[in-house]
């Protein structure tokens, strides 16, 4: 499967988490799993993103990332 896609759903109750969850998800929602692993998300640096964040939001951020990474490199090495 070259061309595998990842799609991803999103339901979150605190409308903070669930605007920052949404806003990773447009960044990896239809992309190819090889561009996911790929992806360094520098516009998040360049326009300042994080700074506005608190330690704990950032952690989410980064966990959620960690996690749809895991699950492309799951999927390329077992496609089902």
């Amino acid at each position: 499967m070259k061309n595998q896609k990842m799609n991803i759903l999103i339901n979150a109750y605190p409308k903070i988490i669930k605007n920052l969850i949404l806003i990773i998800i447009s960044i990896y929602n239809n992309q190819k799993l090889k561009n996911i692993l790929k992806s360094k998300l520098i516009f998040m640096k360049k326009i300042n993103f994080i700074k506005h964040l608190s330690l704990s939001k950032i952690n989410i951020i980064l966990e959620i990332i960690k996690y749809i990474k895991k699950i492309s490199i799951i999927n390329l090495i077992n496609p089902f």
